[in-house]
């Protein structure tokens, strides 16, 4: 951990919408939007001179903890936190086969569960439309 990180206070801003990490006198930000039990990352954003010392990491890790104790459902619409949960799968929402079977994704029997099933008789996976960056509207 570089001296840099080590003087990092990271907290909640709920009145401006977003998590901060302060060292010295500069702020990185992670910015979302709060409804009801979900919370929506929209951009995050780490000082010129700081970049690549693992701030913001640490600043997304520490939203993403603070969601789990809160017990909020976790959206996002930032390239960087998009791509943190992609990395680190204890992040990444459980499968819900329950949900998924009554939106009839599975098909009418559960192929997961059945090993011995023809995979051409698989149903297609579900497309997802691409996700853009709110900010610079760059496709994750």
């Amino acid at each position: 951990m570089s001296e840099t990180t080590e003087k990092l206070e990271m907290y909640d801003n709920s009145a401006a919408g977003r998590y901060e990490a302060r060292i010295d006198n500069r702020v990185a930000v992670s910015h979302y939007r709060l409804t009801g039990s979900t919370i929506t990352f929209t951009h995050t954003q780490v000082p010129e001179g700081l970049e690549g010392q693992g701030i913001a990491s640490q600043l997304v890790r520490f939203g993403l903890e603070e969601a789990r104790a809160r017990g909020l459902t976790v959206i996002s619409r930032c390239s960087f936190v998009s791509a943190y949960i992609q990395r680190h799968p204890e992040y990444q929402p459980p499968e819900d086969d329950e949900l998924l079977a009554s939106l009839d994704l599975l098909g009418s029997k559960d192929l997961r569960a059945d090993e011995t099933a023809d995979p051409a008789e698989a149903p297609p996976e579900p497309r997802r439309p691409p996700q853009l960056c709110s900010r610079c509207r760059a496709q994750l």
